[in-house]
């Protein structure tokens, strides 16, 4: 009997998780259409003289202008994959598993 309650709950769960891919593909190629219909029709309106103007021609690389990119760009991963670590570390630790 607890067998085909077993079967009966991995069935539903395949068939959520079945029908919740269906709406995240859906949602993710709807983004990426809007974001292509958006460029499309930036592209064709605008004014291609002012973008020539103000981004290729007399263009210098300026490196302070990309590491004030990157200094707002906060680090949160890498300080989240290190809190994980330092988790993973004591909980080993604790339950004296190798490391």
């Amino acid at each position: 009997m607890s067998n085909l309650v077993i079967l009966l709950f991995a069935y539903i769960n395949i068939k959520g998780i079945k029908e919740s891919a269906k709406v995240q593909n859906f949602i993710a190629i709807t983004l990426v259409s809007l974001v292509f219909v958006v460029f499309t029709i930036m592209f064709v309106k605008v004014d291609r003289s002012k973008f020539l103007e103000n981004y290729v021609y007399d263009y210098k690389f300026n490196l302070g202008e990309v590491l004030r990119i990157f200094a707002i760009t906060p680090p949160l991963p890498l300080w989240a994959l290190t809190i994980y670590l330092k988790y993973v570390r004591n909980m080993t630790l604790e339950l004296k598993l190798p490391l």
